[in-house]
C-alpha cells in the first residue's frame, strides 16, 4: 500500500494502484484497502459505527494502471464476486478494479490528454527496449 495512492475529492475516495502483472485478485485487495481508508476517515471525523444515526462516507473509485508484457485490452474490470467459492450474481455485493492498459498505443486519448501519464509511458517503453535496461 506505500506504493499506492489514494485521495479524497468532491466525496470520491480515490485509489489508484500501478501493476506490471496481471492479478484477478485486485477487487479483493481493493476492498481491503478501502477498509483500511474508510476506518481512517471515520476516526478523523470522530463518528460512531455503532450508532443509531447513517455515516455517510465517500464514493469509491479504484483504478489500477497496467504497463505489464500481456497482451490486454484497453479497460478490463475485475469483479471481487469472481472469487467467491459459491458464485453469487445477485449483484448485492460487488467490489470493482478497473484496470486500464497503459502501455504504449493504448487507450491513446488518455494519453493525450494527460502529458505526465505519457511521458510515463514513453519512459518505461525506452527502459523496457534499451539493451541496457530493466526490461
Amino acid at each position: 500500500m506505500k506504493n499506492d495512492l489514494s485521495f479524497l475529492l468532491d466525496s470520491q475516495m480515490n485509489l489508484f494502484e500501478h501493476q506490471s502483472t496481471v492479478n484477478p485478485n485486485m477487487p479483493l485487495r481493493g476492498l481491503m484497502y478501502f477498509g483500511q481508508l474508510y476506518q481512517n476517515e471515520v476516526k478523523r471525523q470522530k463518528k460512531d459505527i455503532f450508532g443509531s444515526s447513517l455515516i455517510k462516507i465517500p464514493s469509491p473509485r479504484f483504478i489500477v494502471f497496467y504497463n505489464g508484457d500481456r497482451e490486454l485490452p484497453d479497460t478490463i474490470k475485475y469483479h471481487l464476486s469472481d472469487s467467491f467459492e459459491v458464485p453469487d450474481k445477485s449483484g448485492e455485493f460487488e467490489w470493482t478494479a478497473t484496470v486500464i492498459n497503459i502501455n504504449n498505443k493504448r487507450n491513446e486519448s488518455l494519453q493525450k490528454n494527460c502529458e505526465s501519464l505519457y511521458h510515463y509511458i514513453e519512459f518505461v517503453e525506452r527502459i523496457q527496449l534499451s539493451p541496457h535496461g530493466c526490461g
